[in-house]
């Protein structure tokens, strides 16, 4: 019988310890390469391609405020009067002051065909309206329609009052006719989104 000494052959010199270390330590090094270059290509992958990116088509939409619920308040001495709907003979609504003050208000429905979806992005929003000097005044509402978007207001409303600094005393006759011919002065609220 041969010792246990005698059975035991000599290791050579690249199977000891510490060259096992270095083996696993260059061998676990490629590995993270190779995974590093493999996720690497594949979201190059994902770049590119021979398509454009989606750009989303701009949607303009026009709404007309109802003049069921347009009117103006009138601040005198003896307290509020309060003129609301358009009627055969009111055809119009006040903002600023003279003899006394006027307040106007607008309403604008958002909902239904035609409407602003609850989930649109707003681009812009401008209020045009046909002032008593002959001209159609543009006002820039984006601000107030993405604070109705974010708060998923159903109707758009926006009063008007002179501002707060010294007094001018001018009067602005908002047209807001139910006549025939409304579509051609009526207050108009144009929003673009996507």
């Amino acid at each position: 019988m041969e010792s246990a000494d005698a059975l035991e052959t000599p290791r050579s010199l690249a199977e000891t310890p510490s060259r096992r270390r270095i083996a696993l330590a260059v061998n676990d090094m490629q590995v993270g390469v190779a995974i590093g270059v493999a996720c690497a290509l594949l979201s190059l992958a994902g770049c590119g391609g021979d398509r454009p990116p989606v750009v989303p088509v701009p949607i303009v939409t026009h709404i007309f405020s109802n003049p069921s619920f347009d009117g103006d308040i009138e601040q005198t001495s003896a307290g509020f009067i309060v003129t609301q709907g358009m009627s055969p003979t009111v055809q119009n609504v006040l903002a600023g002051t003279g003899p006394t003050e006027f307040r106007a208000f607008l309403n604008f429905p958002l909902g239904g065909s035609g409407g602003v979806p609850f989930n649109a992005f707003i681009d812009s929003a401008f209020l045009e309206l046909y002032v008593d000097i002959g001209w159609f005044v543009p006002v820039d509402v984006t601000s107030l329609m993405i604070q109705v978007q974010q708060r998923g207001l159903i109707d758009f409303q926006v009063r008007i009052m002179e501002d707060l600094g010294p007094a001018s005393f001018t009067m602005m006759v908002i047209d807001d006719r139910t006549t025939p011919d409304r579509a051609q002065f009526a207050p108009l609220l144009t929003v673009t989104y996507h």
